[in-house]
């Protein structure tokens, strides 16, 4: 599990978080949080992924139409996962409320580049007071590759969230050997961000 060293600094001590996965995919770490106690919520555009997490984590689940994100909701029958089949920028808080922690793998990194302001908008308009953001973001030169996930250097984070947020750099980690079936762009950093509430 990817979140494993990150835990306890994105809980806080808290316990029944509610815990934003936004672009999730079939990630296992929801699942682990769910049986944790917590509150678990998804968003992914492929339906096919959405059904197999649940398949393959053998949890069962009723889908309901969602007008205002024209997609569908698959949760569990106590509602503690939730995963909303349908394009992030549709999402909004009016959704599933307001979210306690977010890890963001997978999202900021596929966003086309002329949407990320609008996908950081949306996200911080979603977080409660308190908030704890972990954000993975892959940072290599793309003059020769520019496909997902595509890269988010360190500048480019300040950019986007450092007008609202505090910024901690956690980690930098080699991810070249992960990239190697993509493309041959080599040195591929992962750099990982604890973005928090600012007090004004």
């Amino acid at each position: 599990m990817y979140l494993e060293k990150y835990t306890d600094i994105l809980l806080n001590g808290r316990k029944d978080v509610q815990i934003f996965f936004p672009m999730c995919g079939k990630c296992v770490d929801m699942k682990w949080f769910y049986d944790n106690g917590h509150r678990v919520v998804g968003v992914e555009y492929v339906e096919k992924a959405v059904k197999e997490f649940f398949q393959e984590q053998g949890l069962e689940y009723v889908v309901e139409p969602v007008e205002q994100i024209s997609g569908n909701i698959y949760k569990t029958a106590d509602g503690r996962m939730k995963i909303f089949c349908c394009e992030i920028l549709k999402f909004n808080r009016d959704c599933a409320g307001l979210m306690d922690v977010v890890w963001d793998r997978g999202a900021l990194v596929a966003i086309e580049k002329t949407d990320r302001k609008i996908f950081v908008k949306l996200m911080l308009s979603i977080l409660a007071p308190g908030y704890r953001y972990l954000l993975s973001g892959f940072c290599y030169d793309d003059w020769f590759y520019s496909g997902c996930p595509r890269t988010v250097p360190p500048e480019l984070v300040h950019i986007l969230f450092g007008n609202h947020c505090n910024l901690q750099h956690l980690e930098t980690r080699d991810a070249s050997e992960s990239m190697s079936e993509r493309t041959d762009v080599s040195p591929v950093l992962e750099n990982f961000w604890l973005i928090t509430e600012r007090n004004l």
